[in-house]
């Protein structure tokens, strides 16, 4: 039985990856096929990761709002404080 998800509106689908983790995007971003071409805007849409890093990083130790990616890539920037987020609490699992 194949069930297909309904095509959902770009800002709905960009929402939705407001709340997603980032290796859950990363995954999608790699490997989604029904919804490929908007999957791929989002994924390289530097105002997304702009809000995400906004929003998931806020209330974290790396987060300083006046921060701007030296190259302007805001994808690049979330990947690396995510990194170096995960990468802490795995050597510090207490804090």
């Amino acid at each position: 039985m194949n069930k297909q998800i309904p095509k959902l509106p770009y800002e709905l689908m960009m929402n939705i990856f407001f709340y997603l983790p980032y290796s859950d995007i990363k995954t999608l971003c790699i490997n989604n096929n029904d919804y490929q071409d908007i999957i791929t805007d989002i994924c390289n849409n530097q105002y997304f990761w702009q809000i995400k890093y906004k929003l998931d990083w806020s209330k974290h130790w790396s987060y300083k709002p006046d921060v701007i990616p030296i190259d302007g890539d805001w994808k690049k920037m979330y990947k690396q404080t995510d990194y170096m987020y995960n990468f802490n609490k795995r050597r510090n699992p207490f804090n």
